[in-house]
């Protein structure tokens, strides 16, 4: 009964089955199984094919969609209860799935072109040792935080809540939640896209994931659309990568996961 009045917490359960089957791969899967981006090195410096390029790209975007799922989904409550309560209640489900399509479509869309990034930037880069490839991570969380002051970021949250008129049933019905899904999958994009990439130069690290889901769930529904906070975190988080990096090439510590996702050839 719970479920058909509330019809968000379906994303909620699907989030947290992620997360569980994610920290199930991280710490009982033999090392070299759990999920990361993969590397193009080889692709650019060894005898891989094209074929192999292909079959990379699909496994980085598989990881970032998995990424998408785990974080993204609890910021759309109010999308699905608008879906959901404005339709007919024999077509709750699909209206709802179809919302869900057009989403993870946007998301799949930013990470087949991040993927690309990723390759470019490992074939200007080429070494995992590169000074710069191992910065690109804090860098990206800098940007995050700089881009907290932009004179738009309030007009950007408060969109985060747009909803849009929809049929009650038929073909235009799916048209509309698809239409919706895509919508909202470029206002999320719009405020979460930086993050995003930056977890993806991490290796999708879950500890930093579950900080960063954090972080946008406080984000979106907890704090005023004026608050820097969460800026404030982000530079927090650069920071910190850069003082780990620091101390790794001191070798002072060993092991940090904070490197660009390169593995070297």
């Amino acid at each position: 009964m719970a479920m058909k009045h509330s019809p968000e917490r379906w994303l909620w359960l699907l989030s947290g089955a992620v997360w569980i089957s994610l920290l199930f791969l991280n710490w009982y899967i033999p090392e070299g199984m759990h999920m990361e981006h993969p590397s193009f090195v080889n692709v650019f410096y060894g005898s891989a094919t094209s074929t192999d390029f292909l079959e990379l790209l699909l496994k980085g975007t598989g990881a970032w969609m998995l990424m998408v799922i785990a974080m993204m989904f609890p910021l759309l409550n109010t999308q699905v209860k608008h879906t959901g309560f404005s339709v007919q209640r024999t077509q709750r489900t699909r209206a709802i799935t179809t919302f869900i399509i057009g989403y993870m479509a946007l998301w799949f869309v930013l990470g087949i072109l991040f993927s690309l990034a990723i390759a470019v930037l490992e074939l200007l880069l080429g070494n995992v040792h590169s000074l710069v490839g191992q910065l690109l991570p804090a860098g990206v969380f800098l940007l995050a935080a700089t881009l907290t002051w932009h004179p738009k970021r309030v007009e950007w949250m408060a969109a985060c809540k747009f909803t849009m008129p929809l049929h009650l049933s038929g073909w235009k019905l799916h048209k509309d939640t698809l239409l919706y899904g895509w919508r909202k999958g470029l206002v999320c994009a719009r405020i979460c896209w930086i993050p995003m990439m930056g977890l993806m130069l991490m290796h999708h690290q879950l500890l930093l994931m579950f900080m960063v889901t954090l972080l946008l769930i406080y984000e979106r529904y907890l704090i005023p659309h004026e608050s820097k906070t969460v800026g404030y975190t982000w530079a927090g988080i650069a920071v910190c990568l850069i003082g780990m990096l620091l101390l790794s090439l001191n070798g002072q510590i060993e092991g940090v996961p904070i490197c660009f996702p390169i593995y070297g050839s």
